[in-house]
């Protein structure tokens, strides 16, 4: 009997795996009461086995049935009047004890009496089995001993009295049960998930409950940075949601299926849960048709986690959103906010997950690193330290309160001081995914703004981007789409400090230079090789103090030909005061873009300023008392370079 299953089994394509199986008497259940419980648990999006609704033709008539009892979830066996006089049901009942799962008795106007000891009709019809011959003595020990033990378990009770109104009741319960034996097990959210109820409720009060009242399948997205809690919030969402729905599906790590070449695993997983098929899906394009009906027919509840290109969302979902059951929620996780869009989601229905406040930042964190909501005493001032460095990002916050956990005060203090050089490797892989997402202008642009960028008005930096030959204004906002740059109210350009870190620690690896750490920018400068192209360079006082112009400056005249190949490509240019200009001054810089002098210790502007092609020039200091090119000679009238699109000039007489 196992063979010919297997054989089937493997003969079959649409092989189902089923939750329920029903063991019914057909003369007596089968178009009513049997039929009517099938009905409702497909409603309930449980998967039953009814077998004039299940089979499938050309395919061995029990060796279907003993698939469906073997890998049913939970069986009910309908004992009825006549239901001893079938010995189908009688060996359907002894292989539903032997698969070990459990078995509901529904006694349907019967007592539990009759079936337990074999009484009135029970009796009778296993005495006709015994008399006929047509089975051996053991055997029929085996159906007493089976409809024996079932009927001592508990369950539904039907007397024949009971009318209709109680018919239906008997339903309702049993659907209930089997219901909440087949809830699907929470997924596991987080250990503190801080925060996450205001959240959640934020989520639904502005995007969930409009899409809930436009009465269409309800298509929604969650986009933020990496590590913000999208998929926390995603899976938090889901375990409350999906008993609302007929079925549910939570599929993780898109992203990582796609670049595997494993979007079609998803595709079966998505499948089962929608039709209970374990289909043998081999290419993308053949789940895609498999998927279509089923997506079109089902009450469902789906979800696609990290989500980074819209041809996942495609195979995943390869249906338009009209064509979906109308009460479906789909909701798509990603890092960038142009998958969303190109998923067709409206703007309306994406939801943009920011930084934890501080009260919860200060929970989580303080729950990882103390194991208690608030900070030891003696730790206040390193706690506030540690939370201005994470600013809200949970997944750093996490990170770091769990590699502080039972560490003493120096060591804490040691952590925040390695912190400022490099970034935890947990923090730094989930960030740079999405550095590696963007092309290379994107790359660029996101490198420019953590050394030079961050505080800059975003009209003066696109500016300086187009003069470099980018799309620069279609770049960055690329770069907002992704969450990896905001823009305040007065137009400046922010970036986490950990996404700042990060870009910083590529561009020390990268070429061109870009030199931003003050105290190392001279060193940096006399240790290249002429064939090193340098972009731009920052070098203010408030980074540096330690400054010996002799020391520094003494090698100039017999390193300037190298320095002057190695500035030649400069286009930013950020300094403070004097510094750098005994080098400035003996170098022609013909590509400079952008130039921020603070602190200018001129009354103009010196005749070295290669103005040319600025396209941004900020100058600021009190001794500053014309704007004129070339000090001594101030000019009646300015003549400005065609190029110069911003001229700020500042904190001057």
């Amino acid at each position: 009997m196992a063979a010919s299953t297997s054989a089937s089994a493997a003969a079959n394509p649409n092989k189902k795996s089923y939750q329920v199986f029903i063991n019914h008497r057909g003369v007596d259940v089968k178009e009513t009461f049997a039929r009517s419980l099938y009905l409702r648990l497909l409603e309930k999006g449980l998967m039953a086995f009814l077998d004039k609704e299940e089979m499938q033709q050309g395919y061995q008539f029990f060796s279907q049935i003993e698939r469906a009892i073997r890998t049913a979830s939970v069986h009910l066996a309908i004992f009825s009047p006549r239901y001893a006089e079938s010995d189908w049901c009688l060996n359907e009942l002894l292989l539903m004890l032997e698969s070990n799962a459990p078995i509901i008795p529904v006694f349907y106007r019967v007592k539990p009496a009759e079936v337990r000891w074999m009484l009135g009709l029970y009796g009778e019809y296993l005495q006709s089995h015994e008399t006929k011959g047509r089975y051996d003595p053991n055997t029929i020990k085996k159906w007493r001993n089976a409809l024996h033990q079932v009927a001592s378990s508990s369950g539904f009770e039907l007397e024949t009295c009971n009318g209709e109104e109680l018919v239906l009741e008997l339903l309702d319960k049993v659907v209930k049960c089997l219901s909440e034996i087949m809830i699907k097990p929470d997924l596991y959210v987080a250990e503190y998930p801080t925060g996450l109820d205001c959240k959640l409720k934020d989520f639904e009060d502005t995007v969930l409950l409009q899409q809930q009242q436009s009465g269409e399948p309800q298509l929604l997205g969650i986009v933020g940075l990496g590590g913000v809690g999208k998929t926390t919030m995603a899976k938090e969402l889901f375990n409350r949601k999906k008993t609302d729905y007929n079925t549910s599906c939570f599929l993780s790590d898109v992203r990582d299926h796609a670049a595997t070449r494993s979007l079609n695993l998803l595709q079966s997983q998505l499948l089962k849960s929608l039709t209970g098929m374990d289909g043998n899906i081999v290419s993308v394009d053949q789940g895609k048709g498999m998927l279509m009906e089923s997506l079109k027919s089902s009450k469902a509840l789906i979800v696609l986690d990290d989500v980074d290109h819209v041809d996942q969302v495609k195979a995943l979902l390869p249906v338009q959103t009209h064509d979906l059951d109308s009460r479906s929620l789909i909701l798509i996780t990603s890092r960038d906010m142009g998958v969303l869009r190109s998923s067709k989601i409206d703007k309306s229905s994406i939801y943009t997950l920011t930084w934890l406040n501080k009260q919860h930042s200060l929970e989580l964190f303080c729950s990882h690193a103390f194991s208690q909501a608030y900070p030891l005493a003696g730790f206040e001032r390193l706690v506030d330290n540690f939370l201005h460095c994470c600013k809200g990002l949970p997944l750093s916050l996490k990170v770091f309160g769990a590699l502080l956990y039972s560490k003493d005060i120096s060591q804490w203090e040691d952590e925040l001081e390695s912190l400022q050089q490099i970034l935890p490797s947990d923090i730094h892989e989930t960030l740079i995914i999405s550095y590696r997402s963007l092309n290379k202008e994107e790359k660029e642009i996101f490198l420019d703004i953590a050394c030079f960028f961050i505080n800059q008005n975003r009209d003066a930096a696109i500016s300086t981007w187009n003069g470099s030959g980018w799309r620069a204004k279609r770049g960055f906002l690329n770069l907002q789409d992704k969450s990896l740059v905001e823009v305040d109210g007065e137009n400046c350009i922010h970036m986490h400090d950990h996404l700042r870190d990060l870009g910083r620690q590529v561009a020390a690896s990268s070429s061109p230079l870009r030199l931003w750490r003050t105290e190392n920018v001279i060193e940096d400068l006399l240790h290249q090789s002429s064939d090193i192209t340098v972009r731009g360079i920052r070098m203010v006082h408030d980074e540096y103090s330690g400054y010996d112009e002799d020391d520094l400056f003494g090698v100039i005249d017999t390193e300037n030909a190298v320095l002057e190949r190695i500035l030649r490509r400069l286009q930013i240019l950020h300094i403070e005061g004097s510094l750098l200009e005994r080098i400035l001054m003996k170098v022609k810089l013909p590509n400079l873009l952008w130039f921020h002098w603070e602190k200018c210790p001129h009354s103009s502007l010196p005749a070295w300023v290669p103005i040319k092609n600025l396209r941004v020039l900020q100058v600021s200091h009190r001794r500053l008392n014309t704007m004129s090119f070339g000090e001594g000679e101030p000019q009646a009238s300015l003549q400005l370079p065609e190029s110069l699109e911003e001229l700020r000039v500042y904190d001057c007489n």
